[in-house]
């Protein structure tokens, strides 16, 4: 490889901060902000149609980050099931139009609650997380364990995959019909090797931990830019407004 073309190639300085020039981009803390309330306008005691407008805006953020097949399941989902709840009574009518209703309804409204889960989870990672939550002022006690709980459920899937992968190699990996039928001698050869690998876990993030300086009292720094664009003040103005409508607002029958 040349100088030349590793002179032209983006260093990751630059695409860090192209990724942060992106005025539709939403800030971990507007995303925290939408988190919140998202969920109580979805699970609470509104009507019907907060939560499609609530699924409006969660469809937006998919399509804002390009994730046309996470915009359309999600969207195809919602839609669904709204129409189990709204159209499907009339039609059917009697007990089975009221069963679909009520699945429809609750299968709705936990939807747009999980479907902006996998947003922020897909597109928020736990460094932007730990220093939008410091950014905010939130107690240690809570960024924290928070922080050491996000990074320690990825590693401990890993080291079960890998666990499922040495006992295929050794022609010992029970299947579903052998973990049916001998289910204590899977689970040890599952949960004694996850155990060990577990406590290895827990010492690495606490040694990382120290190193990152959680447990110091004075403010911490943070590689990650949080910076509020156009997109964050247009996300807070319709969570705002679906908010106060849903709080105050009573023409809506849904």
């Amino acid at each position: 490889m040349s100088y030349e073309t590793v002179a032209s190639a983006p260093s990751a300085a630059r695409l860090h901060d192209a990724a942060h020039t992106n005025v539709t981009a939403v800030d971990p803390r507007t995303k925290i902000v939408v988190l919140v309330l998202i969920n109580f306008l979805v699970l609470g005691s509104g009507p019907f149609a907060i939560t499609l407008a609530a699924a409006g805006i969660v469809a937006m953020l998919y399509l804002s980050v390009a994730n046309w097949r996470g915009a359309m399941k999600f969207t195809v989902f919602v839609g669904v099931c709204s129409t189990a709840f709204l159209v499907l009574p009339g039609i059917l009518g009697g007990p089975i139009g009221a069963a679909f209703a009520v699945t429809g309804y609750w299968l709705a409204r936990f939807g747009v609650s999980c479907g902006y889960a996998a947003y922020f989870i897909s597109t928020t990672g736990p460094a932007q997380i730990s220093a939008a939550l410091v950014a905010m002022r939130f107690p240690k006690v809570v960024v924290v364990p928070l922080v050491v709980v996000m990074r320690f459920i990825p590693t401990v899937a890993q080291e079960l995959h890998a666990i499922s992968e040495a006992m295929v190699l050794r022609g010992i990996y029970p299947g579903p019909i052998g973990a049916l039928m001998h289910p204590i001698r899977s689970a040890e050869f599952i949960i004694v090797p996850l155990l060990a690998a577990s406590s290895r876990i827990a010492d690495d993030l606490s040694a990382s931990a120290m190193l990152r300086g959680l447990g110091t009292h004075r403010h911490p720094t943070s590689i990650e830019r949080l910076r509020f664009h156009f997109g964050d003040a247009l996300v807070l103005a319709c969570i705002v407004a679906l908010t106060a409508f849903s709080l105050f607002g009573k023409g809506l029958a849904l």
